[in-house]
C-alpha cells in the first residue's frame, strides 16, 4: 500500500540556528540582544542585536562560535515559499529591497540571495515572532490562520518600517523594468505580448525578447508562465472559485491544459493543492 506523502510544515520556529538546507523554505534570522558573528555562504557577517537575516532555504547558517547557539532570544522562522507568496502577494511589487529579495526568491530563484535588515531598536519583529512561537507551542484550534496573518503582519511591517534598511544586497537579474513588465503581464489578463512590451518600451520587437531577459532573468515565456502560476495558486487559496473559471482567468484555453501545466510544476492537481492548503488549517 503506498504511504501518503507527509506535507511539511507551513512555518518553523526555533530559538537555534540550523546547519542543513532546506531549499523549500525562505527564512527569517533574528539576532539576539547580544548580536554576533554568523556565516553564511562562506561570507562572515556581524550582526548588530535586533539586526534581521532573510536568507534562502538553500544555504547553511551557522554561527563563528558553537557557544552562541544558546543564546535564548535569537529567533529563526522559516517559512515555505509556496505558502509565503500566496499570502504577503501585493508586498512583492513594492519598491524597495525586502520586497525585491522575496520576489526573487519567489520567482526568480536567486537561491544565493540573502539580505541583512538593520532594525535596530525595534521591538515589533521580536514581539511578533514571539506570539507566533506560542501560537505554534499552543496547537490550538486555526493555529496556521493565526500564524499566516502575524507573518503577514511581519512582513508588513518590515517593508514599511525598514524596507530601506538594508546593510547587503547580492544583486540579482531582476530590475525595477522587471517588476514592471512582471505586473503588466497580471495587469492585462495575460494577454500582454513582446510586441506590446516592445510598443510599451520604445524598443524594437526583434530587441523584446532579450530586453524581458535582461531585466528579469528569464525568457518571457518562462516569466509568463510564473504570473499565471502566481495568480493561480492565489485564487486556488484564498477564493471558492471553479478550476475552470481559475483557468480561464490566467489565461488557458482549457481547463485541462491548465491542470497539465499546474500538475508538472507542484506534482498534484489544483484541487489537490487547493485541499492540501485547506488540510493545513
Amino acid at each position: 500500500m503506498k504511504t501518503e506523502k507527509k506535507q511539511k510544515p507551513t512555518f518553523i520556529l526555533s530559538r537555534k540556528l540550523h546547519g542543513p538546507t532546506q531549499p523549500d523554505y525562505l527564512y527569517l534570522y533574528l539576532a539576539g540582544t547580544g548580536g554576533g558573528d554568523v556565516c553564511i555562504h562562506e561570507s562572515r557577517l556581524c550582526l548588530a542585536p535586533g539586526d534581521i537575516l532573510l536568507f534562502s532555504g538553500a544555504l547553511a547558517l551557522k554561527t563563528e562560535d558553537s557557544a552562541s547557539d544558546s543564546r535564548t532570544d535569537s529567533r529563526l522562522l522559516g517559512f515555505l515559499s509556496e505558502r509565503a507568496d500566496e499570502h504577503i502577494g501585493p508586498l512583492l511589487f513594492e519598491q524597495n529591497d525586502i520586497s525585491r529579495f522575496l520576489f526573487r526568491n519567489s520567482y526568480v530563484y536567486h537561491y544565493e540571495d540573502y539580505l541583512v535588515i538593520s532594525a535596530k531598536d525595534d521591538p515589533v519583529p521580536r514581539e511578533i515572532i514571539d506570539a507566533m512561537e506560542t501560537e505554534l507551542a499552543a496547537q490550538r484550534l486555526y493555529r496556521t490562520d493565526m500564524l499566516i496573518h502575524l507573518f503577514c503582519i511581519l512582513m508588513t511591517h518590515l517593508v514599511r518600517e525598514h524596507g530601506e534598511h538594508c546593510q547587503r544586497e547580492i544583486p540579482a537579474p531582476i530590475s525595477e523594468e522587471g517588476y514592471r513588465i512582471f505586473t503588466d503581464i497580471i495587469n492585462s489578463d495575460f494577454r500582454l505580448t513582446l510586441s506590446d512590451i516592445a510598443s510599451s518600451c520604445h524598443i524594437a520587437p526583434s530587441y523584446a525578447s532579450r530586453y524581458v531577459r535582461q531585466h528579469t532573468g528569464l525568457s518571457f515565456s518562462a516569466l509568463l508562465s510564473g504570473a499565471r502560476d502566481y495568480v493561480a495558486c492565489l485564487m486556488l487559496t484564498t477564493t471558492p472559485k471553479s478550476i475552470r473559471s481559475i483557468a480561464a482567468q490566467v489565461g488557458y484555453d482549457t481547463p485541462e491544459n491548465f491542470v497539465r501545466a499546474f500538475k508538472k510544476k507542484h506534482g498534484v492537481t489544483p484541487s489537490e493543492y487547493r485541499s492540501r492548503g485547506r488540510d493545513a488549517r
